[in-house]
């Protein structure tokens, strides 16, 4: 059942930070580029999406095309920045093409999870796990009935028991896509399709997160703003909309990435567009369903533009992530967002491109003391994978 509210009262319940509370510089953080990805495609090219990061300070993602076949890879690279092809997707298809929004999660073993947006037995999609010698399963191939869920352009979240979570951006009973669950087991399950309503549509590169068997995720568009939504999910299919975006804009709009959450089960996200400058937010939503923008992001020099991917969270409550475009260069930048809504730019990405340049879906993750991410295009000609420490 979908909470509601009036206009007044949410307004009542936002925090907008000021003009006066964007960002400040950062002072002795450096940006190394760890790989480039050669523009002839052969170690893939384009990673949209983010990337992993093990215990060694090993860095896994993968390239929405490029490789031996052209159709993507899954890529590894090392902290010395050799990189890795650990599979290229095949050019009949059968193992999943195009791995648009992406990456993998990783399990305690060292496996790989993904999902491919086209591919597989129906060339709707596909689920998909790479072991430490470089074999691919296809765990599921989307499109198997006409309620089935379509082109998944999220990455999979993995529980402690092995499940894997994760949405479709179209599909499902209604073609406004769908939450998926594959069990440990193998058992694949619709959770959920999207109405195309109040309850939201089109989690387009949205996963979902669980804490105590609840699945948290956002919606793109639909809602009772129209602007898309933030919402839980039950194991049983039972939905409900924390927050739906306003029609306005004013707190935000379209919600590309999932959430992440803190101990006391508070969300936090980004939009793409609305916000005081109509660039984007970073928010922030309580499980009873208040929220608060935490920054908007300005169209200037000074400051991001149009957040696609999702943020990190440290244990002390600071958020990272990144925006496609603005900084100085219009390239996009690394940001960093204080509990108290206090942005600071952690890295502008330059009007050359050798540092890589248009983050896309791919945020940062933390890792090794280090912050770790890549970007689309840039670095040897097709994108980078980088890493931003002290």
């Amino acid at each position: 059942m979908s909470k509601t509210r009036s206009r007044t009262n949410l307004r009542a319940a936002m925090v907008v930070l000021t003009v006066g509370m964007l960002a400040t510089a950062a002072y002795g953080v450096k940006e190394t580029v760890l790989h480039g990805f050669n523009s002839n495609g052969s170690d893939g090219y384009n990673p949209d999406a983010g990337v992993a990061v093990d215990a060694n300070g090993n860095v896994y993602g993968t390239t929405s095309g490029g490789g031996t076949f052209g159709f993507g890879t899954v890529f590894k690279v090392d902290p010395s920045g050799t990189e890795t092809v650990l599979h290229s997707f095949n050019a009949d298809g059968t193992d999943g093409t195009f791995p648009f929004g992406s990456s993998v999660a990783l399990d305690k073993a060292g496996n790989l999870y993904g999902t491919t947006s086209r591919g597989g037995t129906f060339n709707f999609g596909t689920v998909f796990k790479i072991d430490l010698s470089g074999q691919e399963t296809i765990l599921y191939s989307f499109g198997a009935s006409s309620t089935d869920g379509s082109q998944p352009n999220a990455t999979p979240f993995l529980d402690a028991a092995g499940n894997l979570y994760g949405t479709t951006s179209v599909g499902g009973a209604l073609n406004f896509g769908s939450v998926y669950r594959i069990t440990a087991a193998g058992s694949y399950s619709i959770l959920y399709s999207f109405k195309g309503g109040n309850d939201g549509c089109f989690p387009f590169n949205s996963g979902v997160v669980l804490r105590n068997q609840i699945l948290y995720g956002t919606t793109n568009q639909c809602g009772t703003g129209g602007h898309g939504t933030v919402y839980a999910l039950t194991q049983r299919g039972v939905e409900t909309v924390l927050h739906s975006f306003l029609v306005d804009g004013v707190d935000g709009t379209n919600p590309y990435a999932g959430v992440v959450l803190d101990a006391a089960g508070n969300m936090y996200g980004t939009t793409f567009a609305g916000g005081s400058f109509n660039a984007g937010t970073v928010f922030k939503v309580t499980p009873t369903g208040t929220e608060t923008i935490l920054h908007n992001f300005a169209s200037s020099a000074t400051d991001g533009v149009n957040p696609y991917a999702g943020l990190a969270r440290d244990s002390t409550g600071n958020l990272y992530g990144t925006t496609q475009t603005g900084g100085k260069s219009g390239f996009g930048v690394v940001f960093r967002v204080a509990p108290s809504g206090i942005e600071t730019i952690l890295h502008t990405f330059v009007a050359n491109g050798v540092d890589g340049f248009f983050p896309y879906f791919a945020g940062v993750v933390l890792g090794k003391g280090a912050l770790y991410g890549a970007t689309n295009e840039g670095g040897a000609g097709a994108g980078t994978a980088y890493k931003i420490a002290p």
